[in-house]
């Protein structure tokens, strides 16, 4: 499945909104909780793993205290990208690794959609 861009792949907000996701990924394989916090929105909200939603606060919660703690590499497929109103929705799938259990089943997949704050 091809990525879809609504309205284009160049359209600077979907490109602020993709590099605020890279910069998130690579402050979380750093464990660089302060970068973690200076890009999520202040009203951040996601589906997690245990089956809630949780917010912000709690996730950085959680990250500092190593509850959440992922390894380097994970996978992303973005099937969508597109600006709605004034944010941009991306969608897609993740596959990541939590170091936090060695004896559970540690592949993990979900369908997610985040709005953070673009470039």
């Amino acid at each position: 499945m091809q990525t879809v861009y609504d309205p284009s792949p160049t359209d600077a907000r979907i490109i602020g909104a993709l590099e605020s996701e890279r910069r998130m990924e690579r402050a979380a394989a750093s464990s660089d909780f302060d970068a973690m916090a200076a890009v999520f929105a202040p009203d951040l909200v996601v589906n997690s793993p245990i089956n809630m939603v949780v917010t912000r606060e709690h996730v950085l919660a959680r990250m500092r205290s190593g509850q959440i703690a992922y390894e380097s590499t994970f996978t992303r497929t973005i099937d969508f990208a597109g600006v709605r109103g004034d944010a941009v929705v991306v969608m897609g799938k993740e596959v990541v690794v939590n170091n936090q259990l060695p004896l559970a089943p540690r592949r993990g997949a979900g369908h997610n959609a985040a709005a953070g704050r673009g470039g």
